[in-house]
């Protein structure tokens, strides 16, 4: 029997996106409330969802709280960290099959005559699931934690985190430039990687060329080390990160763009994102 839980579900907006995922094509997240509790996982945006289900090319996969059980035991069993892979075959025809995460106590499954066309599509609901967005770069083997309050749209290549703001008027503004009576603005976290055409050696060979008299400083992180670097403070600030992937390879850019008054309330947040890099 399944052990279901009545649950609220909401959509989190998403732009615009290119094919980043393969087969998915264009993606955005979902956001499952759960006792007082936030979750996500990235699914097609082409696909039909809701009350628990998750229809796309052909596949239905349905989500919910608890272990997914049949009438009988699965007959091939694997796991990796938190996740249990099970999967029901009849007649050597694959069933049923199922990825249940013990850490969130949450599984998605698919059922019918023949299901082993869907099986790589419930593995990456599954195993995108989580208390965090993550974001996998499959084209320069990266992964970032995304923060929660951001809207998302995807460029060629990576994504931009992007926030939409008002404040207060000031005194020096003329109420009749502002038709609802607030200033506003934006705030970007962008994500660029590339690949390394001119063939610098070191990020030292980068900063020089690209970025000659600017603040830098080097970082170390669990999955990266890097250097930042500050444009300084006009009207907006911005703040780059880069590093380097496979040798000189490639280059990991991400920058933060937003009005100076601002700059403090987002930096920390700018820093948390490119702390949670890490390389395939």
């Amino acid at each position: 029997m399944k052990k279901l839980l009545v649950l609220t579900i909401f959509l989190v907006a998403c732009g615009s996106v290119l094919d980043h995922s393969g087969q998915w094509g264009n993606t955005a997240f979902y956001r499952v409330e759960d006792g007082g509790a936030s979750y996500f996982f990235e699914y097609p945006l082409s696909s039909a969802i809701g009350d628990g289900l998750v229809a796309f090319d052909g596949c239905d996969a349905r989500f919910a709280k608890g272990v997914f059980e049949l009438d009988r035991e699965a007959e091939k069993v694997r796991a990796l960290g938190d996740l249990q892979y099970s999967a029901w075959y009849r007649e050597n025809v694959l069933e049923a099959y199922a990825v249940y995460n013990s850490l969130f106590d949450y599984h998605f499954v698919v059922q019918g005559v023949d299901v082993s066309g869907c099986v790589q599509f419930v593995d990456r609901l599954a195993e995108s699931f989580g208390e965090k967005k993550h974001y996998s770069n499959e084209r320069y083997g990266f992964n970032l934690e995304l923060p929660d309050d951001f809207l998302l749209k995807y460029v060629d290549g990576g994504l931009v985190l992007y926030k939409d703001l008002t404040e207060p008027l000031e005194p020096k503004d003329n109420p009749a430039d502002f038709p609802d009576g607030l200033r506003h603005f934006v705030v970007e976290m962008v994500v660029l990687p590339r690949d390394n055409v001119k063939h610098y050696q070191t990020l030292n060979d980068f900063i020089r060329e690209e970025y000659p008299g600017y603040t830098v400083t080097f970082v170390d992180f669990p999955g990266s080390s890097g250097v930042y670097v500050d444009e300084g403070a006009t009207i907006d600030s911005v703040k780059h990160y880069f590093t380097m992937k496979d040798g000189a390879g490639a280059i990991f850019e991400a920058y933060l763009k937003v009005p100076s008054l601002h700059y403090n309330e987002f930096v920390a947040g700018f820093e948390a994102l490119v702390h949670s890099l890490k390389f395939d």
